[in-house]
């Protein structure tokens, strides 16, 4: 053979092999957000929300571009972007501290507004159960429910549905099941936690507010049957009002509809309702999707706490605000500690009802208010920071643990073991090690 002719063919297939292997990785990557794994840290006893980790289908999320401000708001001249340190927007327009710690408008008072939100339907787009526009549901209808009967196949189904081809595993003894050893240890520590929690937890009124569609009613069966009464109230935010699910009418402008590109502007009707009809009835707001298993008592726990945090001023003299979750880094804070940064929506965050009448009152009305994507964690964090506060309360608990989680409680209770041991690190086991590593450095 020509050694031309046989140089070519060796270039050849080196060059098909570079192809694959760089093809390898980008189907990686994009598994990993798919599967909406983006970070998590060891946890022990004082855990909030675990990641359920059922698959969706989901499109991979990228860093949402810089902030523009296009809309006048309260009369104030509302110009630049994010860079743009001489617009004369002010920070902190409409809430003041009372003597509460609760944010209150001028004149005193804690009630919303009258607001017309920016790109987000009238009150009279939601329609009832009976057809009746304007609907506004009963949060406390989970609490009056009488305790359904499940026969077999109900639950077997329902199993079937969240643990996917591993619904044999949810009947495994402790341990034994995906959990493993390590994962049945965390549980245990939680549930002990749960068990000595303080009387003051239970002055805490949460709402918890779980964003799904018609489709997830096996996912909303299970909050219901679980988690879901121990709220003090409840908005499973759906794509029609149904007495029998649970679910309410929350419709948006997305282009998207109900899909799952449409969540960013889903999240900012959902915190337009909870503002225009709860606001005074609750003292904090808990968002999350149908995947979420929420431990109510550990959430309520760390929240009678955060009360005097927010009742203080920063270093600066500024207000503070609960906003609370999983403080996730987009990329290597080392290198650039400016880069995207966000409360990441796989265990949910939390508002106050302080922070979410600060959020509604301003950002919510200019910031990022036509953008179609499905990483609505990003934007909302994106906001609050940019134009609220910077000063983000650390949830970690008095170990150094994380509360917030995104991971199934298998891949939590390992996930530093696997760190160690792993020699080619993924985009995932990364993420969560820069992430923490750069928390830690924070709080020295």
């Amino acid at each position: 053979m020509n050694p031309r002719t046989l140089s070519s063919i060796v270039l050849l297939v080196l060059g098909l092999l570079c192809m694959r292997s760089a093809l390898f990785f980008v189907q990686q990557y994009f598994q990993v957000i798919r599967r909406h794994q983006l970070l998590l840290v060891l946890q022990e006893s004082s855990s909030i929300a675990i990641d359920a980790e059922y698959i969706k289908s989901q499109s991979p999320s990228s860093a949402p571009p810089p902030l523009q401000v296009v809309q006048e708001w309260n009369s104030t001249s509302v110009s630049g972007t994010t860079n743009d340190r001489s617009t004369t927007l002010r920070r902190h327009p409409i809430g003041t501290t009372s003597s509460s710690g609760s944010g209150s408008v001028a004149g005193g008072t804690n009630l919303p507004l009258a607001l017309n939100h920016t790109n987000i339907p009238s009150a009279n787009k939601r329609i009832g159960p009976e057809g009746q526009p304007g609907y506004v549901h009963d949060p406390t209808f989970l609490l009056k429910k009488i305790k359904r009967s499940r026969n077999d196949s109900t639950v077997s189904s329902n199993i079937t549905t969240i643990m996917g081809n591993n619904s044999r595993a949810a009947c495994a003894k402790p341990g034994e099941g995906p959990e493993g050893i390590e994962g049945s240890l965390a549980l245990s520590r939680i549930r002990h936690y749960m068990e000595s929690s303080s009387e003051v937890s239970r002055n805490v009124t949460l709402f918890c507010a779980v964003f799904t569609h018609r489709g997830g009613v096996r996912f909303t069966d299970a909050i219901q049957d679980t988690w879901g009464k121990r709220c003090n109230g409840i908005l499973f935010a759906s794509d029609n009002s149904n007495l029998t699910t649970g679910h309410t009418h929350i419709p948006s402008n997305s282009v998207h509809g109900f899909g799952y590109q449409g969540m960013a502007q889903r999240t900012r009707a959902i915190l337009a309702y909870l503002y225009d009809n709860f606001l005074t009835s609750f003292d904090f707001f808990h968002i999350s999707g149908d995947d979420t298993y929420l431990i109510v008592e550990n959430l309520k726990e760390f929240l009678a706490f955060s009360r005097e945090w927010e009742k203080s001023t920063n270093e600066n003299g500024e207000e503070r605000y609960v906003f609370a979750g999983f403080l996730y880094h987009w990329g290597n804070p080392k290198k650039n500690p400016e880069l995207q940064h966000y409360l990441g929506g796989g265990s949910g965050y939390t508002f106050s009802a302080k922070a979410l009448k600060a959020y509604v009152e301003g950002p919510l009305q200019f910031c990022h208010t036509h953008v179609e994507k499905s990483n609505e964690d990003m934007y909302i964090s994106n906001c609050f920071y940019e134009y609220l506060s910077k000063d983000l309360i650390d949830t970690r608990d008095s170990t150094g643990a994380q509360r917030y989680h995104q991971l199934s409680v298998d891949k939590q209770a390992t996930f530093l073991t696997q760190y160690s041991s792993t020699r080619k690190k993924g985009v995932l086991m990364i993420a969560i090690n820069n992430s923490i590593q750069h928390q830690n450095e924070v709080a020295g």
